[in-house]
């Protein structure tokens, strides 16, 4: 295991009493129609942060947006980026 240590970056964890771990990213989704859906809200998510050049977070959030049901999408939503339901 040869690695230097500036090869291992760390995976930032998400504080829920700060507030999001990314804030500038803001994702609003409508619940109550077709883009409320599950795949809809990750795929919302996922963009954001590919926009905002986030991409190798990507995983990380999927990983714990999928591990749940579907309120607990909705919570790691908010934990990752500034998220706002509409209805």
């Amino acid at each position: 295991m040869d690695k230097k240590q500036t090869d291992i970056q760390p995976q930032p964890v998400p504080q829920a009493a700060t507030g999001p771990l990314f804030p500038h990213v803001k994702v609003s989704v409508n619940i109550k129609g077709p883009g409320g859906n599950a795949f809809a809200v990750l795929g919302s998510v996922q963009t954001a942060l590919e926009k905002a050049g986030h991409r190798d977070q990507v995983q990380p959030f999927l990983n714990e947006a999928m591990a749940g049901d579907y309120d607990e999408l909705l919570a790691t939503c908010a934990k990752w980026v500034t998220f706002k339901k509409t209805q």
